[in-house]
């Protein structure tokens, strides 16, 4: 009878059977053709983050590697601008881009004077991936409506590094204060900077996004509704979903009218931001999902507040973050009317001095966003049922660029010193 010989390798020791007999030898430092897992090649990034032994707190800086060593210098025509990719390089917490762009009246200059040919853009926590049709990044999710039926929900996307920059460039391209016609571009120089942040996906290691909706078994005041449900049993957080949404329901006509009412939090890492520069201009956006007007309406209508919020935890939320006076009465931006919420679109909320104020350069900016009603802590009137809900896409694993986002241009302060003015005395 032939006897077949037997290898067996386990760590560094290999046992060799030969017919009867059991030899066993130290194998010498060699390369098995073992690929660790967040080198392999045949895995993308979105895959990597997610099954890779990366630390939480390094994903955005693995992301950052991943897109500079992807994405070449290149000149895109888009819809509506051409953008071109000069350099791309990564950077602590994601990736910076140097970039010119062209619009229908030419070359944009940068800046506050306009003088800027090549904006600095850096990209915080970078989104990956992209929205397709045809793609196999399947999300699927549950949304109820007021009724309590479950809606089923499909996102597909792709990994696409090159179109998420591009997408990035072109949305802050739109919503940037510091764009000027090319009359005055000093040809070569670069920008200070336009920054741009996202909230972590949920495990976070920084920042969360989400939100807290109160749900209360019996119908209540609009007084108990808007200061006194945080630890009501049916009030609940959610800061793990795909979406979050803006929600508000009156019931039937009697003293006891109201049902529900959801407050939103977005927080970004924005202690990249120099200590030096002064920040410009900011825009924080939010993209629509969804949204329904059930019943005769309220008055005033829903309207859409940016304001401070401060949860307990920078990277959880739990019910008791419901809390009123855990959100601030200054709005931020301009209130957005319910009929100008967009869907399949960002909403583009400029701050203003106190939004501007609100920004942190050493640690965590917290936003909430609020129906206007709640903020004044003002009673709607309406008949019968009647409900608004409006759902946002919130950050999701890897990012998509569809997440919770905040572009801040920022600048630097160059202080002249007495000894660097020179006088002239004319005789």
């Amino acid at each position: 009878m032939n006897k077949k010989n037997l290898n067996i390798v386990i760590g560094g020791l290999t046992i060799l059977l030969i017919g009867s007999y059991l030899i066993s030898y130290k194998s010498p430092d060699i390369d098995l053709g073992v690929v660790d897992c967040k080198t392999d090649v045949t895995k993308k990034i979105h895959e990597k983050i997610t099954t890779c032994p990366v630390p939480l707190n390094e994903k955005a800086n693995f992301k950052g590697k991943e897109i500079a060593r992807q994405v070449a210098p290149q000149k895109v025509q888009r819809e509506i601008y051409q953008i071109e990719i000069v350099e791309i390089k990564p950077i602590a917490g994601g990736v910076e881009v140097l970039a010119r762009a062209w619009n229908s009246q030419g070359q944009i200059g940068f800046g506050t004077d306009g003088t800027v040919d090549i904006e600095r853009f850096r990209i915080f926590n970078p989104p990956v991936l992209v929205d397709d049709p045809n793609g196999s990044i399947i999300r699927e999710w549950i949304e109820k409506t007021p009724e309590g039926v479950s809606v089923q929900k499909t996102r597909r996307l792709r990994e696409d590094t090159q179109e998420a920059v591009l997408q990035v460039i072109e949305h802050n391209l739109s919503v940037m204060k510091n764009i000027h016609t090319g009359e005055r571009i000093i040809r070569g120089k670069i920008g200070n900077t336009t920054s741009t942040f996202y909230p972590d996906a949920n495990v976070e290691s920084t920042s969360v996004d989400g939100d807290i909706l109160t749900d209360p078994a019996v119908k209540v005041t609009w007084s108990t509704l808007i200061t006194g449900l945080e630890n009501d049993a049916r009030t609940a957080a959610n800061d793990s979903g795909v979406t979050a949404r803006l929600f508000i329901r009156k019931l039937e006509n009697d003293a006891d009218p109201w049902n529900n009412l959801s407050r939103i939090n977005a927080l970004f890492d924005t202690s990249a931001l120099p200590d030096g520069d002064t920040i410009d201009s900011a825009t924080i956006s939010f993209y629509g999902s969804s949204k329904t007007l059930v019943g005769g309406g309220l008055t005033p209508a829903l309207t859409m507040a940016i304001v401070s919020s401060n949860p307990a935890s920078n990277t959880a939320l739990v019910k008791q973050d419901y809390l009123y006076t855990l959100y601030g009465s200054t709005d931020f931006a301009t209130r957005l009317a319910y009929a100008s919420i967009g869907i399949s679109a960002y909403n583009n909320f400029a701050l203003n001095a106190s939004g501007l104020a609100n920004i942190s350069k050493t640690g965590i900016s917290k936003f909430g966003v609020r129906v206007g009603s709640d903020v004044d802590n003002s009673e709607p009137t309406g008949t019968g049922d009647t409900y608004y809900n409006v759902y946002f896409s919130m950050a999701d694993t890897a990012g998509t660029t569809q997440d919770p986002k905040l572009v801040v241009e920022h600048t630097l302060v160059v202080e002249v010193k007495k000894q660097d003015i020179i006088w002239f005395n004319e005789e």
